[in-house]
């Protein structure tokens, strides 16, 4: 319930009051499965409904308030419906959890509002560390010779299509275990992480995926 948390206090100048479940948090708690915990897919899992396209975020001025009412109220229903099926199915360390996490979203919430102190001189510090160990992580990757780019910009890019490294990979014939929801071959992280243990991969192809995971771990920290 952060977002609205946040929206309360900001536009009413309010707190949410008498909160007793986040369905989202318990969603993740009942089954942390990417793709899963959010309102839509629950919505449909649980009642076999899809009204999710029938406003468009990107255009609420534009929507009726009949059309938004409707959404809102739909929003509400299935929300009720989903946290009645989650208490049901939710064990007694489950709903300790489930309290916990909800005390620490309005603690987050609060952080999110008030903000947080930077030193700046340490975050520049700590920005150049990053850069240089990406600086490092591409000069290993580029001496692997399986990418051939010409400046840093070119690699990066190519290291993140995961189209392209799905090409590269499977023309080195690395056994896949998991594909996306969409039936492609995963290049998520644990994905490739299961690639490196499998017994037939290559080290050229290993030492590869761990200086690409590196990176991609280091850009996060970076951006």
């Amino acid at each position: 319930y952060a977002f609205e948390e946040i929206v309360t206090r900001k536009v009413f100048g309010i707190e949410v009051n008498a909160v007793i479940a986040d369905t989202m948090v318990d969603a993740h708690l009942l089954d942390a499965r990417k793709g899963v915990t959010g309102l839509e897919f629950q919505s449909f899992e649980y009642a076999g409904v899809q009204y999710k396209n029938m406003v468009d975020k990107t255009k609420i001025a534009q929507t009726s308030l009949s059309r938004l009412g409707k959404y809102n109220a739909l929003d509400a229903k299935y929300t009720l419906l989903i946290h009645s099926d989650q208490c049901a199915r939710k064990s007694k360390s489950m709903r300790v959890a489930s309290d916990l996490f909800l005390r620490g979203t309005h603690a987050l919430t609060d952080l999110h509002e008030r903000g947080v102190k930077v030193d700046m001189d340490e975050l520049d510090k700590q920005e150049k560390a990053c850069a240089k160990k990406i600086k490092s992580c591409l000069d290993s990757i580029r001496e692997s010779g399986l990418l051939v780019a010409g400046s840093d910009e070119e690699l990066e890019k190519k290291l993140r299509s995961d189209d392209g490294i799905r090409k590269l990979l499977d023309g080195r014939g690395v056994k896949w275990d998991a594909l996306t929801t969409g039936g492609k071959l995963s290049v998520d992280a644990k994905a490739l992480q299961g690639i490196v243990a499998h017994e037939d991969t290559t080290e050229e192809v290993a030492i590869f995926i761990r200086n690409l995971l590196r990176y991609s771990k280091l850009e996060k920290m970076n951006s």
